[in-house]
């Protein structure tokens, strides 16, 4: 056998792979009894350079459904994720325009019976023949009858290339079938989008009338956070069609710029083709400016929301201790006093932007994150709880390791100061990242909908909000003479606000124990241990007045504990809870888990609802919890109502809840929904600081007041 003969024969064996029962030809069925799906290839074998259409079919059993893409108002969408040799190329994947049910209110947008869904690959043109192209196929859908079901299947087919292409009959008439109902762009209708009241004038003009006279027409909208389902259509002539699209009453975002969707009409389009489906794809003229909020106002909120921040109880620790600062330097040298100020409202500035940066790059990666997104990390957790039991042990007196370290504690000495006044205000920033303040939540879900730029300029102003006070304090001599004179009172001061911080890092503690378990979180109080055990060694014996000797082993031990410490934390991290429902049972009442369905479910039906939006790490969700929402007079109102409680915990990532809040223009938790089951259209967002009061006024059960309507 020669060289040249072993590709042919090669390619010779592989061909019969690709008859009916193989995945080249119609695909081996996978799926559930329900939905099955099956890989299509329009060639068995193709040349180098060619491009060929392939795809899945999922037959639907009678009686049963799934999704589209946007489905409506409940379900999932349909998914499908192509897995390519190296060096091919994917298309987009073209789904076919899906049916319009309406059950007692809820409108869906599904599949039944069958549904092809394909993309075009390229082969490329230095593919070596003789080779087998394999092609896998991950589909994911939600099917329903009376009940729904999550299904999903991996299909893998195969293409051979080789010198001389072969089509694939059968898999090419599936496709072929299917192309009728594939939306397309069409050059004899002129679509124009219009921003008007709670929704899009949609307009089609067509330059010669062709569409068949009782036509049906429906639109749906592609993105189904933003815009509602709608059955609203006025036809007024076969050249005419007027189409009023409603945004979604969730939608709090920024107001939309472009419509995309899929338009089909029940006769056709009278174009040369059977089509069905035409593509939208337009920008709305006044989208983005009618009933926007100024970006003033937001600036405002954001300005505001950073000064409340200070007065959070997560920053109170760093609070504190700035304060104590600004004693010490009160009787001191006014030009450096006003650098440190400066440069502790830098350190705020700059990690506000870094913090910006880092969501805005994440976010244009396909990320959904929101303020306070590294806490969901137990490694992040970690070395927080670390650092702030280091500061706390430090406060105590436990060690002393040189003005530097001691500055980010709050000693702000007045040589090497500058670097502590800088790292305080990173340090209060991190510190503060659990909390949402009022105004801020706002600020921050306008910020995270806009372009990087208003952005940027919303999370300047968070920053400037939350520095200005110490730098006003830093610049206003005569006020620093109001502080009480430095003495001895001082040092006991340093040593009690080092308890404010154990309580932070008991707080850290808790959390990581809720994202890794009663095991983790014995793992990380034992690598707190060590900490204290280092620091100790190194309080006592590597001191100046100690031998040279005594200095370096008392480092290397105490610097052998905590990496030792930090390894036995770090291992913690990869640890889960026990699978029980974190959080579901507050007082008396059971709190279910949070669902868009189990939403769109309770609407449905009537059923007065509250969603808690809520983390482990959100220590306002927590103040909110014990003060305002589990309170005896709050859960008897629940119960007499017969409201459902929902909690949408975020404590771990989690993109549901994070497309959640973005679409109610939040960029973080806590955020609290009422709905008194007269539809969507009556959900309100209550306060991000909440009392007794608001809650009983909000479900018709006392006088305060303080919820406004979901716009």
């Amino acid at each position: 056998m020669t060289r040249m003969t072993l590709p042919a024969l090669l390619l010779s064996l592989a061909l019969p792979a690709f008859g009916a029962p193989n995945p080249g030809a119609h695909g081996v069925d996978e799926g559930s009894k329900n939905v099955k799906a099956s890989f299509l290839s329009e060639y068995e074998a193709v040349k180098p350079g060619m491009t060929t259409r392939v795809g899945v079919r999922l037959k639907i059993k009678k009686n049963w459904h799934i999704y589209w893409l946007n489905p409506g108002e409940s379900g999932l969408p349909t998914r499908v994720v192509l897995t390519l040799p190296e060096g091919w190329r994917q298309g987009p994947l073209h789904y076919p325009a899906p049916l319009y049910a309406n059950d007692e209110g809820i409108a869906n947008f599904f599949y039944e019976n069958e549904a092809v869904i394909w993309t075009e690959v390229t082969i490329p043109p230095e593919a070596p023949t003789g080779k087998i192209g394999r092609i896998g196929v991950k589909i994911d859908w939600l099917e329903c009858d009376k009940e729904c079901v999550p299904g999903d299947a991996e299909i893998r087919g195969a293409v051979a290339v080789g010198k001389r292409e072969k089509t694939n009959e059968a898999a090419t008439k599936a496709l072929d079938g299917a192309l009728h109902a594939v939306p397309v762009s069409s050059p004899f209708w002129k679509v124009r989008a219009t921003r008007k009241g709670d929704g899009v004038a949609l307009s089609l003009r067509s330059v010669d009338p062709r569409l068949p006279e009782g036509s049906l027409v429906r639109f749906f909208p592609l993105d189904g956070e933003v815009f509602a389902p709608s059955n609203r259509v006025l036809i007024g002539g076969p050249g005419r069609i007027d189409i009023f699209q409603p945004i979604a009453s969730r939608s709090m975002g920024a107001e939309p710029t472009v419509l995309r969707g899929v338009v089909t009409s029940s006769k056709g389009w009278g174009l040369a083709e059977t089509r069905i489906a035409l593509s939208i794809e337009t920008e709305i003229e006044g989208g983005g400016k009618a009933g926007a909020t100024p970006i003033w106002l937001v600036i405002l909120w954001a300005l505001a929301g950073g000064v409340i921040l200070n007065l959070m109880p997560c920053v109170f620790p760093v609070l504190s201790i700035k304060i104590l600062g600004f004693v010490r330097q009160s009787g001191g040298d006014q030009r450096l006093i006003r650098r440190q100020g400066v440069v502790y409202f830098l350190g705020v500035i700059l990690s506000f932007l870094a913090i910006a940066g880092l969501l805005i790059g994440l976010k244009a990666g396909g990320q959904a994150l929101g303020w306070g997104f590294q806490l969901q990390s137990p490694l992040f957790i970690l070395g927080m709880t670390s650092l702030v039991f280091i500061l706390a042990l430090n406060l105590l007196g436990v060690f002393e390791i040189g003005t530097r370290l001691a500055s980010v504690g709050g000693e702000l000495p007045y040589r090497g100061g500058m670097a502590g006044s800088f790292w305080s205000g990173v340090l209060a920033v991190v510190i503060a990242s659990p909390c949402t303040a009022p105004f801020m939540g706002a600020a921050l879900g306008y910020a995270l909908a806009q372009p990087w730029y208003a952005s940027l300029v919303v999370f300047l102003f968070l920053g400037i909000g939350m520095g200005a006070p110490y730098l006003i304090l830093s610049w206003k001599s005569g006020w620093l003479a109001h502080l009480p004179k430095p003495g001895e009172w001082m040092g006991i001061f340093k040593q009690a606000m080092a308890f404010p911080m154990f309580a932070t890092a008991l707080w850290l503690a808790w959390v990581f124990g809720t994202q890794t378990g009663v095991d983790g979180m014995l793992r990380l109080l034992g690598a707190l241990l060590l900490l204290a055990l280092g620091a100790w060694i190194f309080g006592h014996w590597a001191q100046p007045h100690r031998g040279r000797r005594s200095i370096w082993l008392a480092r290397i031990l105490a610097l052998a504990l905590a990496a030792l410490a930090l390894y036995g934390g770090y291992t913690a991290t990869r640890f889960k809870p026990a699978a029980t429902a974190r959080g579901a049972q507050a007082g008396e009442l059971t709190w279910e888990a949070w669902s868009p369905e189990r939403v769109k479910a309770l609407e449905a039906a009537g059923k007065p609802y509250f969603v808690d939006f809520t983390a482990a790490w959100c220590l306002t969700c927590q103040v909110n919890k014990k003060t305002s929402l589990h309170t005896r007079a709050v859960e008897k109102a629940f119960r007499e109502r017969g409201v459902t409680l929902l909690s949408a915990d975020w404590t771990d990532h989690n993109p549901a809840i994070a497309r959640a809040l973005s679409s109610m223009g939040r960029a973080g938790v806590p955020v609290y929904l009422w709905n008194d089951g007269s539809g969507a259209s009556a959900t309100r967002i209550l306060p991000e600081l909440l009392t007794e009061g608001i809650v009983l006024e909000a479900i018709g059960a006392g006088k305060a007041s303080g919820s406004r309507k979901v716009p």
